[in-house]
């Protein structure tokens, strides 16, 4: 009896599961068509195609191979740049979109007229 009761604890939910946050950027290296955010245990990639596809993956995902592309990925826009935003933010402005992301890695896609 006691070991079924044994069992039954280390087998019951631990309790809510928090989210897991990357914490704050600390270095940023622009790139073709976007760049890479480092934050203090995540690094996350973002790349802007020519034709206004938006790619980000978070601790090494690429854009390729991907299930939603048919074929290569698109070439990455080379107008896209990596900036300063707001509040230690970054964003990504192309001509089709702008992705945002804060200082604690909240990204947020903005096209025009939206």
């Amino acid at each position: 009896m006691a070991q079924a009761a044994g069992r039954r604890q280390r087998t019951a939910a631990p309790g809510p599961e928090r989210a897991r946050v990357p914490g704050t950027v600390r270095e940023v290296e622009p790139g073709l068509g976007g760049g890479l955010l480092r934050f203090d245990r995540s690094v996350l990639r973002i790349f802007v195609a020519v034709n206004g596809a938006v790619f980000w993956g978070w601790d090494g995902a690429a854009p390729e191979p991907s299930y939603a592309l048919p074929g290569r990925c698109p070439e990455p826009d080379p107008r896209a740049a990596l900036e300063p935003d707001k509040d230690g933010g970054w964003r990504v402005v192309a001509e089709r979109v702008t992705v945002v992301v804060s200082r604690h890695g909240a990204v947020q896609v903005l096209t025009p007229g939206v």
